[in-house]
């Protein structure tokens, strides 16, 4: 440890003597140790509530605006290709996919499937990984004492 010389107005001194008492430390060095890393520690949190903010809020919000708008163009590629299919091949009837589901249709809806339970699993693994972080998290007591 080293000693350090440092200046302080009447009432910073009556602050410490204060936390001394208040937090049970023997030395003013305790208390502004005590301080020092309580200081630390409180950024760190806010570091993480702004972490946590941002991906409960902000960027589920972002990912579902993409999505919808992925959806839509999606969508208008789509109703393009069909609509050229259907001039190309004259096509006089309608059948409608609830009812008689073509093999390629079929096929393409269970690759979804598995597309979207393998997105689903990454992202519960993601989950997981982070609540075992969190639940690891440490809090601070003055020095000596538990």
């Amino acid at each position: 440890m080293k000693q350090k010389c440092i200046y302080l107005a009447e009432e910073d001194i009556k602050l410490l003597t204060e936390i001394k008492g208040r937090y049970g430390l023997k030395s003013d060095g305790q208390a502004v140790a005590f301080l020092l890393h309580k200081h630390e520690m409180e950024n760190q949190e806010l570091a993480v509530a702004v972490r946590k903010e941002l991906e409960e809020n902000y960027l589920p919000k972002e990912r579902i605006r993409w999505g919808v708008q992925t959806a839509e163009q999606n969508t208008i590629v789509m109703v393009d290709a069909l609509n050229t299919l259907l001039w190309m091949f004259k096509a006089k009837e309608c059948y409608r996919a609830d009812e008689i589901i073509h093999p390629v249709i079929k096929e393409s809806q269970e690759e979804l499937k598995r597309k979207i339970a393998y997105f689903k699993q990454k992202s519960d693994e993601r989950k997981s990984r982070k609540g075992n972080q969190d639940s690891q998290g440490s809090r601070m007591t003055p020095k000596g004492r538990s």
